[in-house]
């Protein structure tokens, strides 16, 4: 009786942390200069209003009207932040005819990304709805407007990628296989006596 108490008690912890092991992973990447490219190979660039589309100054991957990209990464991102360092005191992200941008395919106006500004020097760019996720191989593309130009080789970035993968957390796993190890143990006893 009591091993049969035991092993309920241990299956009914097993079946906790075996449902509490999804864990967040995040790809976090640094640049600086007129452009580079990301961790999974999709270019970016800061551009002039000499040289940019409408005369909009601005950051963006590809950059703005530079076209779309196929999303090369391998896990669903759920938000986009970016935050510069070293901009002008009082920049501010936006223009009389652009505000902060990202689509995903199929482009439409409900596949349009929020942009906010958690703080002066970042934009944070989230799905229209929770459901929503740029996936592998969606097409996709994002800018960030400034209202004046901006010494680029003064000022960098870091971007974070926002994903939820399910990752086996190693304190989880020892767990598991300590719980697994001992519901065996006490079964074997349990048919000894």
């Amino acid at each position: 009786m009591q091993s049969v108490r035991f092993t309920s008690i241990l299956f009914a912890i097993l079946v906790v942390v075996s449902n509490s092991y999804e864990a967040a992973a995040h790809v976090v990447w640094t640049g600086s200069g007129e452009t580079g490219t990301d961790p999974f190979g999709h270019a970016w660039r800061f551009q002039n209003s000499a040289t940019a589309f409408q005369n909009v100054a601005n950051w963006g991957i590809p950059g703005r009207a530079q076209g779309i990209l196929e999303y090369l990464g391998d896990v669903s991102v759920l938000a986009i932040q970016v935050e510069f360092f070293n901009l002008p005191a009082g920049t501010q992200f936006s223009h009389p005819i652009s505000n902060p941008t990202m689509n995903v395919s199929p482009f439409t106006v409900s596949d349009l990304w929020t942009s906010q500004s958690p703080t002066a020097t970042s934009v944070l760019f989230t799905p229209p709805d929770p459901g929503r996720t740029l996936d592998p191989h969606d097409q996709f593309f994002l800018f960030v407007p400034f209202d004046r130009d901006i010494d680029f080789s003064t000022i960098s970035f870091r971007a974070t990628y926002f994903t939820a993968t399910a990752v086996p957390e190693p304190s989880s796993m020892i767990a598991m296989s300590t719980l697994l190890a001992a519901l065996v143990m006490s079964k074997s006893r349990f048919r000894r006596s």
